[in-house]
This record gives structure tokens, C-alpha cells and sequence, in this order.
């Protein structure tokens, strides 16, 4: 990271850091409490199926479905807090040595393992995948205002902006078109491999922004991680590292154009080898075959799915713009503020940054189209594009921000 945006080591323990860390916790927790499953897992379902059962994640959806990343890092949290659980005091009956009281005992077993355990470990689960955002807003911005305003203007694409804006927007959207009044777009219940995309976004763009050199087995590993959250989070980080790559200095226009066509192959062979590679996993290992009725399902996509999108496909495209113009607005103004309050800071960090998210929505876009087959539009797109709207916000505030940082100082006036 350039050294006029990263923090000093110091910087971390300062009270006003402590008031971002303390912001960022805050609306985590309210985020994962309202748009996760948390609530359900107060009932018997588990949080993160086992790996047998992985290939069930889309089975209702008549489509293939290989998003293992969340799951297995989800199995993680869950058995690293049941053997945190196991050094605690509980289970007193099963316990050696136990002794006759007459008060009561500590909670049963069933309770613990099956209910708090899940719990507890899920929310650990979202709470890691938000980091991100966090480390995005000390890695890009000096002062502790521009961090404030950063995370909240990214947590109010995440939750939903106010309904008054959202209001206003489709009442100005209405003066020139039918507009959809599709309020259900900022009222998404998210899985688990939904909070592992918010992470796979925000750290391409890290990634991206970086000014370390690219290795390619990092690429690779991170592309294979990326395929295997969602389907499609392969090309978002390829597009994301090609389009970084076309502003980083290079000897000339056709040497930035090899190193992102380099990028896209390297992260592009990464991708197909994990994704067959998970398919003959859950063929040998999950007792079922990955590719089986893979020509009866591209049948049932195409007479279910694709007549009704193209039926629809003026909403379909108007939720998108609804999606893209509220968050590129939002992040928009933080760029205005970040561009006077941070002036003077590294303008090939921005620049880097915001062509890996013109990137990203460029793939975001092309993954539109390729939904028209294989997705329910417009129901899924509240949670489809949630990674989008984040990566909007980026695009408004460092393209805003760039064009800050181009524009002259104004010249002190001698009187």
C-alpha cells in the first residue's frame, strides 16, 4: 500500500481509530442480525452444511452450485468454538468426578452444542467476511472523518439507504420512466456464500489497489477461493486485476494490455481448475455426481427461467440502475469529502482502485446477462448485487476522489 494512505502502527491504538473500529462493530452486528440467517438458527437447522451435502446448496434451483469457500471456512469457526465450548464449564453431569449439590446445573449439552455453539460461530462467520471493509477504510484513508463517512456510506448500500432517498429517487426516476417502486431491493435475507462475496469484493479491490508486485500463485489461490465462494466471483477478480493493470506504469500501452491479459489467464485457469476440480470432488466424495442432469437442468433454465426474465427484462434493468445509482451516488459524495480532506494522497492508489472496480462492475454486468438463464431476476438481485452496489460505492468515491486529485490547488491570494 502507498505509504500516504496506510496507517502508522501507532495509528491503530488512537481514540479516533478506536471510534472507527467501535462504528464498523456496531453496524456489523446490527447487519448480520437483520439481513442473515441469524435468527433461524435458533431453531435445529444448521448454519454450514457438512461437505456431503454441499451440492444441495442450488438443488431446488435446477442449476450447479459449487460454493465450498464459505462452508468450509463456516465448518471452521464452528469447530474451533466447540472446542473453545469444551474448556468451559458446562455439562456439569457428564463432567468426571462430579459431586451432589442442590442448586442447579449449568446449561445441557444439547443446548450448547446444538443452538449457542452454531450461533455463536455463524456470527463470527459474518463478522470476519465484513472485515474487509474495515481494513479498506485504514488502508485508503488517513483521517479518522473520511473513515467515519466511508463506513457508513458503505454500510448504507449494505443495508439499504434511507427510504426517504429511496423515495425521492424513484420519484424522480418516474418523471421519465414507468419506474419500478422495487423497495424489496434493500431487504435481502442473506446466506452464508453471500457475506463470503461482500469479502471476495473487497478484497479484489485491496488486492488490485496494491502496489506489491502480482505473484502469480497468489492470483491462482485467490481465484481458486473466489470460483469456489460463487460461481462467478472468478471473473470479478480477474476483471478487477486486468482493468488495475491498465493504469499501472508500464513502458507502454501494449506492455499494460500483456500484463492484464496475463492476470486474466493466470486467475481464468486458476478458476476452471477449481471448479472441475470441486465437481469431481463431490462426485467421489459426496456420493453424488457434480455433472449429472446437467443437460435436463440447461433444458429446464431455458423454458423456466429465460422466457420470464425476457418478459420482465425492463425491470430487471431498472433494478440494476436502481442498485448502481443510489451507491455510485453515495459514494460519489464521500469522494467529494475524501478529495478535500485527503488531499495530497497517493493518486495511483485511487487510480488503481477505481479501475479494479470498474472491473468488477463490468463483470457484475456481464454475470446480468449470463442470469437471465440460470436466476429468478428480479427476486434474486437484492442479493446477487449486493457485492455490485458495494462496488459502486468504491467506483463514485476513488473515481471522485481521482478527479480531486487532477483538479489544481487553488492559488492563495497575496492580499
Amino acid at each position: 500500500m502507498s505509504s500516504a494512505a496506510s496507517p502508522r502502527r501507532d495509528d491503530y491504538l488512537s481514540p479516533g481509530s478506536l471510534v472507527v473500529v467501535a462504528l464498523f462493530s456496531s453496524l456489523a452486528l446490527i447487519f448480520i442480525l437483520l439481513k442473515s440467517l441469524t435468527l433461524s438458527l435458533l431453531s435445529t437447522e444448521p448454519a454450514f452444511a457438512p461437505f456431503a451435502h454441499w451440492h444441495q446448496t442450488c438443488a431446488g434451483e435446477l442449476r450447479p452450485c459449487l460454493r465450498a469457500t464459505g462452508a468450509i471456512v463456516g465448518l471452521g469457526f464452528e469447530y474451533v468454538f466447540r472446542g473453545l465450548a469444551e474448556l468451559m464449564f458446562w455439562e456439569l453431569a457428564r463432567s468426571p468426578l462430579p459431586a451432589e449439590t442442590p442448586w442447579p446445573l449449568p446449561p445441557a449439552e444439547d443446548l450448547v452444542l446444538r443452538h449457542v455453539v452454531p450461533l455463536a460461530a455463524y456470527i463470527a462467520y459474518c463478522f470476519t467476511c465484513l472485515l474487509p471493509i474495515l481494513l479498506a477504510a485504514f488502508c485508503w484513508y488517513r483521517e479518522t472523518s473520511t473513515r467515519l463517512i466511508f463506513v457508513v456510506v458503505v454500510f448504507g448500500a449494505l443495508f439499504g439507504w434511507h427510504p426517504v432517498v429511496v423515495t425521492i429517487f424513484f420519484d424522480a426516476m418516474s418523471l421519465i420512466a414507468d419506474w419500478p417502486r422495487s423497495y424489496y431491493l434493500f431487504w435481502p435475507n442473506l446466506a452464508p456464500y453471500d457475506f463470503a462475496a461482500l469479502a471476495v469484493v473487497m478484497i479484489s479491490l485491496l488486492y488490485a489497489g496494491s502496489r506489491r508486485p502480482k505473484i502469480w500463485w497468489e492470483m491462482a489461490a485467490l481465484a481458486a477461493a473466489a470460483q469456489l465462494t460463487i460461481e462467478y466471483l472468478g471473473l470479478v477478480f480477474g476483471l478487477a486485476l486486468a482493468a488495475a493493470a491498465l493504469v499501472e506504469p508500464a513502458a507502454s500501452r501494449a506492455a499494460a494490455w500483456r500484463v492484464a491479459l496475463m492476470r486474466l489467464g493466470i486467475v481464468g485457469a486458476a478458476s476452471i481448475v477449481a471448479a472441475v476440480g470441486s465437481g469431481l470432488a463431490f462426485s467421489l466424495f459426496g456420493h453424488v455426481s457434480a455433472f449429472s442432469g446437467a443437460s435436463d437442468a440447461s433444458s429446464a433454465m431455458l423454458t423456466r427461467w429465460l422466457p420470464t426474465n425476457l418478459s420482465i427484462w425492463k425491470v430487471v434493468v431498472a433494478n440494476v440502475v436502481t442498485l448502481g445509482a443510489l451507491a455510485l451516488a453515495g459514494g460519489a459524495l464521500m469522494g467529494c469529502f475524501a478529495g478535500w480532506r485527503e488531499r495530497g494522497a497517493a493518486a495511483a492508489l485511487n487510480g488503481r482502485i477505481a479501475a479494479a472496480a470498474v472491473g468488477i462492475v463490468a463483470a457484475f454486468l456481464a454475470v446480468l446477462l449470463g442470469g437471465m438463464v440460470v436466476l429468478a431476476y428480479p427476486a434474486e438481485m437484492s442479493r446477487q448485487f449486493m457485492p455490485f452496489a458495494l462496488a459502486m460505492v468504491v467506483l463514485g468515491a476513488k473515481g471522485l476522489e481521482v478527479a480531486c486529485a487532477s483538479t489544481p490547488a487553488p492559488i492563495p491570494s497575496s492580499h
